[in-house]
């Protein structure tokens, strides 16, 4: 049998075969020929603009890079600014009349107070606060989110729960850091 015999011979058994043959022949090849005429020319444009911005991303980066030098320059200047925030030694009894003004608005009663200087670096120094507060759990919460909204340098190192005498009354112990200035002293 020769070649248009087979194709003779598989129309007239069944007709859909090589016409589903041809189709998916003459899809292809319009497939292939919207690929490279649309979608490759498409794509190689976006790839070359993606190039182009990740090359101007890195320039950037470059020109604004800082040098070592700049940024210790920089971070002096922020550490120079936050030292000028510490106050001096002078302002420590404003610190104690504030701990116990903020009691008082919250309703707390401060009791066993105990300081505890220490030398800090440099020309600071170290001031350690330990004391009790005792009235009810809420008045607690807010004495210590009064703490969060200081503008002073302090530290809450440790806090410490316990029932106190009455019913709903609890005792909470606070130890807290902060620094002054030492050329006040």
């Amino acid at each position: 049998m020769t070649r248009p015999s087979y194709f003779r011979a598989a129309w007239q058994l069944n007709p859909w075969v090589p016409l589903c043959l041809f189709i998916l022949i003459v899809g292809n090849i319009f497939l292939y020929l919207y690929m490279t005429h649309v979608v490759t020319p498409e794509v190689a444009v976006k790839e070359r603009r993606f190039i182009e911005a990740q090359a101007q991303s890195r320039q950037i980066r470059r020109d604004e890079q800082v040098s070592p030098v700049e940024y210790l320059t920089g971070q002096e200047k922020v550490l120079q600014q936050f030292y000028d925030e510490i106050p001096p030694y002078a302002e420590f009894t404003e610190l104690v009349g504030e701990i116990f003004d903020l009691a008082r608005q919250a309703g707390l009663t401060v009791t066993q107070v105990r300081y505890d200087p220490k030398p800090g670096e440099g020309n600071l120094l170290r001031y350690g606060l330990d004391f009790s507060v005792t009235g009810n759990y809420a008045a607690l919460k807010q004495f210590v989110a009064s703490f969060e909204q200081s503008p002073r340098v302090l530290s809450l190192d440790e806090m410490n729960l316990s029932d106190s005498t009455g019913p709903g009354v609890v005792q909470l112990r606070l130890r807290l850091t902060t620094y002054f200035r030492a050329e006040a002293v």
